[in-house]
């Protein structure tokens, strides 16, 4: 039983990186969030009415049904979990006023509250290059905000100087190098058992 989660701003390669390493390990079973799940899609509707603090409560309600129905029972049933995006996505994303000692002591009275809940045995941030970033979202036909990119990568990069996650860069580097790298990360933490 492993959970790892690899978070990182748009365009940083989480999705890519969770597909092939799917594909090269038939044990691993891959999600995401938010889900696509009735909490899921209204914490996006809330988001883009610029609702942050009712799409909060929305993505908590979310996690809390994917933690029940997904990624607990393929736990119990030997898999590996990969999850794009989880719990630091609700810190960049849903709680920009808050400093990282402010949103931790939040989460710590979340978890007390939500016994069930379960942090990541590890966690990657994959980083990316401003310019790299636009190419790869303009190359999938998604825009790109230049200001949402500088806010978001700050954000994952304290994370990583603060030790809530491996920080990983991607540019220049083909996918499959990238998730060689993280496959590496995760058999070293769950000590050789991905």
């Amino acid at each position: 039983m492993f959970f790892g989660v690899i978070e990182g701003g748009n365009g940083s390669g989480k999705s890519s990186v969770i597909d092939l390493m799917a594909k090269k390990n038939d044990n691993i079973y891959k999600t995401f969030e938010p889900t696509t799940g009735d909490h899921g899609k209204s914490a996006i509707d809330l988001v883009r009415k610029g609702e942050p603090d009712a799409a909060l409560y929305y993505f908590n309600m979310d996690r809390a049904k994917h933690l029940k129905n997904v990624i607990y029972p393929n736990m119990q049933n030997g898999k590996i979990v990969l999850c794009d995006r989880y719990v630091y996505s609700t810190w960049v994303y849903q709680c920009p006023g808050d400093t990282l000692d402010q949103w931790r002591k939040n989460l710590e009275e979340f978890i007390i509250q939500q016994p069930r809940f379960l942090m990541p045995h590890a966690t990657i941030m994959l980083l990316v290059s401003k310019e790299e970033a636009s190419r790869r979202m303009s190359y999938r036909g998604d825009p790109f905000n230049s200001e949402m990119f500088d806010w978001e990568h700050q954000k994952y990069l304290e994370l990583v100087k603060m030790g809530y996650g491996f920080g990983i860069q991607t540019d220049g580097r083909s996918i499959e190098d990238v998730a060689e790298q993280c496959a590496r990360f995760f058999m070293y933490r769950v000590g050789g058992r991905f």
